[in-house]
């Protein structure tokens, strides 16, 4: 079996696995062992499930659905990052998913999010899956906002990634209020299990910020479920 990281999901070697192969599952690994860089970083969140290695024609349709005219291509991605999930928290299933936020100049550039798209699409094949397990639901919530334009992560090195999304994301004004007025729900968050969706990882600076916000509006776990891997060498 081939071994990937038992914290962020980064395969063991740089070219294990071709563009269109599935990423091994950090929770089906032989020695369940951190990778160099997940010893190195301190992340939030629980635990990354990676479906396919951040390369060829998987760049091209992760780049592709960033964009708010590929909502197909968006729900077919979500589709099937959501039967990758549900492979992997079926016992513990997530209560809620999260999109990864965007700025409102880049939604204008983009004309749309595509990660709320994919987020929704996931919700929306857990729901299924939860109902017909438990009669549950996972729905698609939108606690987050953005406090400020970041720039490109792409274009920075790994202190400057983490310095360019410090404080950049918050809980929605009004957010942890409305939910005070709904049954079972104490506070924003309160003991959720939550998965936050986003389109790539690559260092997890910015996923490791929102968790943090996440984390502090009282989520009692959030789990990362992404389309692509970055796999540096």
């Amino acid at each position: 079996m081939r071994s990937a990281c038992s914290r962020c999901g980064r395969p063991q070697g740089s070219r294990l696995l071709g563009a269109d192969s599935e990423l091994p599952s950090p929770f089906q690994t032989d020695d369940h062992q951190d990778c160099s860089q997940c010893r190195k970083e301190t992340y939030e969140f629980d635990r990354v499930i990676p479906l396919w290695i951040y390369e060829g024609m998987v760049c091209d349709a992760v780049v592709a659905a960033k964009f708010g005219h590929q909502l197909a291509l968006g729900h077919a991605l979500g589709t099937r990052l959501a039967r990758r999930v549900w492979e992997f928290t079926r016992e513990d299933p997530p209560d809620e998913v999260v999109g990864m936020p965007s700025h409102w100049i880049r939604r204008m550039q983009r004309r749309g999010n595509g990660n709320q798209t994919i987020a929704a699409a996931v919700s929306g094949l857990l729901s299924s899956q939860c109902a017909e397990d438990s009669g549950g639901d996972v729905p698609l919530i939108y606690p987050l906002r953005t406090t400020r334009k970041i720039q490109k992560q792409a274009w920075l090195n790994d202190s400057e990634r983490r310095k360019n999304v410090q404080g950049a994301f918050a809980l929605s004004r009004g957010y942890g209020l409305r939910r005070r007025f709904l049954p079972g729900h104490d506070g924003p968050l309160d003991g959720r299990h939550v998965l936050l969706v986003d389109d790539v990882l690559t260092t997890g600076a910015t996923a490791n910020e929102v968790t943090r916000v996440l984390i502090q509006a009282g989520a009692r776990r959030v789990t990362l479920a992404v389309l692509a891997r970055a796999v540096w060498g």
